[in-house]
């Protein structure tokens, strides 16, 4: 089982509503990503399936945007370690306000594998458990 986390942060470290890259493409981009997985997870999905899932060694991808309407499900996801990749996608836009992406996330135990730029105000880290 393996679960991907995306989500898009402003300049000053804001988690945004959706990820930008809708109007990009190529291989990095949310909607591939989102593709390629087996499920979608959503605000209500279930820790507890999650968890047999990994104990059964599914081999089943999961998908789960980082969202202010999805951030209890990311910080069950991690409390419980189910994470194993986070694309981050950071804009050059700055931001109003709202939950800081280090109030929602650890970066402990984590390190960065790749980075790309996928346009000139948007840039991608691709974070593994270390």
């Amino acid at each position: 089982m393996k679960i991907i986390i995306a989500t898009t942060v402003s300049a000053d470290g804001h988690i945004l509503p959706h990820c930008e890259d809708m109007l990009q493409s190529g291989k990095y981009v949310l909607s591939v990503i989102r593709q390629e997985a087996d499920m979608e997870l959503h605000p209500n999905s279930s820790l507890l399936k999650l968890l047999a899932s990994k104990q059964n060694n599914e081999d089943t991808t999961y998908f789960a945007e980082l969202t202010p309407k999805s951030i209890n499900l990311i910080i069950g996801l991690q409390r419980y370690r189910l994470i194993d990749e986070l694309y981050l996608y950071q804009s050059s836009t700055q931001s109003k306000g709202g939950i800081l992406l280090s109030d929602a996330v650890n970066f402990e135990g984590w390190q960065v594998e790749n980075e790309y730029a996928i346009s000139k105000s948007l840039h991608l880290k691709i974070y593994r458990k270390g």
